[in-house]
């Protein structure tokens, strides 16, 4: 399994765990439980893009003369 794949289960391991402990326990410092949410989801977004966003095909930079606006 590929470095991005493998960092792709472990957060999103972590987004489980944390999600999951917030049903039972309640965090003493509720912002810093936010803040690391929020890190380890935008971590987990940046990978998924990351991974994913390699094989879309490239935009149309140098369209047809048909396609052009005018």
């Amino acid at each position: 399994m590929k470095s991005e794949s493998w960092l792709i289960v472990q957060l999103g391991a972590a987004l489980l765990v944390l999600g999951a402990l917030s049903f039972f326990v309640i965090p003493a410092y509720e912002k810093g439980a936010w803040f690391v949410m929020g890190a380890i989801y935008g971590a987990f977004n940046a990978v998924i893009g990351y991974k994913f966003g390699r094989s879309m095909p490239q935009q149309a930079s140098n369209s047809a003369p048909e396609q052009q606006a005018k």
